[in-house]
């Protein structure tokens, strides 16, 4: 009898530890999801210092933003001994997990071979703060969170907690822009961001087109092709509530004539 006891209280005290470790499972799961404090926080600094190197281990997942990147940009720094591998969006182990609009938050999974990952110089990709945390979720919310509670002014800084902010008088409406190379942005992400344009487009739901053209002039100055003329033909048969012009540098640095100056009578 004794020893069936003994048996039965092992079998109790055995399904307690499991239940107990079972329960603190989603705790923890929640408290990597939702509540990142100082001690978890990596380098939230990082653009003081952006070489400063990060030890991490394989299978460990590096979240890094808010930052601005598109798929070939690298937003992090991979190390393996002496050589250093570049990480972007379009990275394999790359994924992105949250948005403020134009500025993105991505996870990395890290690979086996890679011993510590660092923060990128190119200062344009980053808004004043951002954060490298380790197996520490990074979204909008939390993020926010962190900032309202450690140092308000830094968002404040940045634009409201980087929440878009949207013209009532914009949502929802058709724009037509006109341009040359400033509206155009070539060497923007034409797919996804499109220069100022697409920023207002997409921040306030609007069916846009963007037809701007690098080099173009607003006088017949330049080629057919490359006139504003061009653009706005190419658009006439839709009909728009805004029809957006940016335009004259190219015109201004040959000299080209405008028109003549009159008196509104």
């Amino acid at each position: 009898m004794k020893k069936r006891f003994s048996i039965f209280k092992r079998v109790l005290c055995t399904c307690l530890m499991l239940c107990t470790c079972l329960a603190a499972l989603p705790l923890s799961a929640a408290a990597a999801d939702d509540a990142p404090n100082g001690t978890e926080l990596v380098n939230h600094y990082n653009r003081r210092s952006p070489n400063a190197k990060i030890a991490v281990n394989p299978g460990d997942v590096v979240y890094v933003g808010p930052s601005i990147c598109w798929s070939s940009t690298t937003f992090l720094k991979a190390h393996n001994g002496s050589s250093t591998i570049n990480i972007a969006p379009g990275t394999a182990g790359v994924q992105k997990v949250d948005t403020f609009g134009y500025y993105d938050i991505y996870a990395y999974t890290v690979p086996e071979g890679v011993t510590s990952v660092s923060g990128c110089d190119d200062k344009r990709l980053y808004p004043y703060v951002y954060m490298i945390t380790i197996n520490q979720k990074l979204t909008k919310k939390n993020f926010n969170e962190y900032w309202e509670k450690e140092n308000p002014q830094f968002l404040n800084a940045c634009g409201q907690a980087f929440e878009p902010k949207t013209d009532l008088s914009l949502y929802g409406r058709s724009a037509l822009f006109l341009g040359d190379s400033i509206t155009h942005a070539s060497r923007d992400d034409s797919t996804r961001y499109h220069s100022w344009a697409g920023r207002i487009g997409d921040l306030n739901n609007m069916d846009y087109v963007n037809a701007a053209v690098d080099g173009a002039s607003i006088s017949a100055v330049k080629a057919l092709d490359k006139q504003f003329i061009t653009q706005l033909n190419a658009n006439k048969n839709r009909q728009f509530d805004y029809v957006i012009i940016w335009g004259g540098i190219n015109d201004a640095w040959v000299g080209a004539n405008l028109g003549t100056i009159g008196t509104q009578t």
